[in-house]
């Protein structure tokens, strides 16, 4: 945006984007640049409280941006509390999420995408019972999916939805909710290294 300021007050350089559902804001559309931050943030914790992301007329706080495996709990009360719910209005809120593949299959769904699932995290909630968070990413293209299934642990940004909760089927298991992310780009996700974050 440093460039914006340079070209003068009305001029706005690489800011104007055409809407639509194929395409993305940058900074969703670049995994890469994120973990780039994701860095410079580890290295110098205090930059978190200066970082804001501006998507359509929000701003938001690097801490309701970034989402590693440990933190699956507040991603969950996050979507929650903004009501990011799947197949309601109002999901307009992203995400970068830290996922780790369950797998290398892959699963054509009735929409023509790609299901591509995570392992699920276990996360507590004072005053509610155990429950799990399981990422599942919804790729357009087959090519893609078939590349992150093939990755252990990856970065993907984009706008996540909370599913309801299935109860176990086995007693010893905890419910669990789904958080899908469509993933439209390649450019939406890249490796990731858990030793980053910690």
């Amino acid at each position: 945006m440093a460039a914006d300021a340079l070209a003068g007050a009305h001029v706005r350089i690489g800011t104007d984007y055409v809407r639509s559902s194929r395409l993305l804001k940058p900074y969703l559309r670049v995994a890469k640049a994120v973990l780039s931050l994701i860095s410079r943030v580890q290295e110098h914790p205090e930059l978190a409280a200066w970082i804001r992301l501006k998507y359509g007329a929000r701003n938001i706080a690097w801490e309701d941006y970034f989402f590693d495996r440990d933190n699956y709990t507040q991603l969950y009360q996050y979507l929650l509390s903004h009501g990011q719910f799947r197949r309601r209005p109002g999901k307009d809120r992203p995400v970068s999420l830290a996922v780790e593949i369950a797998g290398d299959r892959i699963t054509p769904t009735k929409f023509g995408h790609w299901q591509v699932r995570a392992r699920a995290v276990r996360c507590t909630v004072e005053g509610e019972s155990p429950f799990a968070i399981r990422p599942i990413l919804y790729v357009a293209d087959e090519g893609v999916a078939r590349r992150i299934a093939r990755e252990r642990n990856i970065l993907v940004c984009g706008v996540p939805t909370l599913g309801s909760f299935r109860e176990p089927e086995k007693k010893w298991l905890v419910r669990c909710a789904d958080v899908s992310l469509d993933v439209i780009s390649s450019t939406q996700v890249c490796r990731y290294h858990p030793i980053l974050s910690g």
